[in-house]
Order: structure tokens, then sequence, then C-alpha cells
């Protein structure tokens, strides 16, 4: 019942109480339309890179170079699905190292600034595909720093290219 014959005060408290419980009301709705489907991304990473050389999981590097990571593209494994991946954060030894924000994520390592033997790279970002929830990704890519090319394994070598699957979170 409108209380008319309260006056303009009246309905100004009626209609506000009737507000105030729709807009209390409006979390519980945005609720019900969440999404809880846990559909992550399924997507390889290629990582490009110049000045280093492939072998098995390794990317050896000779001291004195600057290993060049030239960029990161995410492809996805289901057909007909688009994937985008968001600013990368290398850690370099577990040390935050570099943020790229443009693609393609270039990241710069001088060599002569780390001690020769084994490091690892870790790429962290943030994954997106068409119908699938948002993701984090990361992927670690192991570094040998050698004094010398002829240290560098010859059986197996590739160059330029690491492609590799994320951990997913």
């Amino acid at each position: 019942m409108i209380p008319w014959k309260i006056g303009i005060i009246g309905l100004l408290y009626y209609f506000m109480k009737k507000f105030f419980y729709l807009l209390a009301a409006l979390p519980l709705l945005g609720l019900a339309a969440c999404n809880d489907d846990d559909d992550l991304p399924s997507v390889d990473i290629s990582i490009n890179y110049e000045n280093g050389v492939q072998v098995g999981n390794t990317v050896y590097a000779v001291m004195g170079d600057t290993l060049k990571v030239t960029g990161i593209t995410a492809t996805p494994k289901r057909p007909n699905r688009k994937v985008e991946i968001g600013i990368v954060n290398y850690n370099f030894d577990g040390v935050p190292y570099y943020t790229s924000l443009v693609q393609p994520y270039p990241c710069y390592i001088p060599t002569e600034d780390f001690a020769e033997g084994n490091h690892y790279l870790g790429v962290l970002m943030p994954i997106y595909e068409v119908d699938c929830t948002p993701a984090t990704g990361f992927v670690q890519v192991n570094l040998k720093f050698v004094s010398d090319a002829s240290e560098i394994p010859t059986e197996g070598a590739t160059t330029s290219t690491l492609s590799l699957e994320p951990s997913l979170q």
C-alpha cells in the first residue's frame, strides 16, 4: 500500500526504502551470474631467442654475448580458438628481472653480468583463451652460461625457438 495521504515526504521514504532493498539484492544477482567452470586455457608457449643454442631443455649462451628473448607467443591446442597473453614478467634465478609490457615481449640478458654456470629464466604471464577462465601461466627456461662456444654440445643443438607447455593457475 502506497502511503498517498502522508504527503511527498512519505512517498520519498516509501520509494527510497524499496530502492535500498533492491540495491542490497544486487550482489546476490551478481553471484548468480558467476561461472565456476575451471576450464583453463590449453596452450603451448613459444619463446624466440637470439645468441643462444638449445640442447635438450637447456639454452646455452657464451659469456660476453647478450642472450636476447625476441618474442613470446601462445598457440592454442584447441582448434578454432583465439589466445592472447598479457604483460610478461621475467625472473632470473628467482629474482624479478624485467617486465615487458608490449608484444612481442622482448628481454635482453647480458651474460657478463652473471656468473658462469647453470641459471634459469622464469617467465610469468596472464593467458586468455576464448571461452576459458583467465589463467596465469609460468614457464621455466634452463640456461647455462659457458666461457667458450666450444663448450656447447653440438649433438641435438637447435637455435631460435623453444616450445614449452606452461603450468597454469
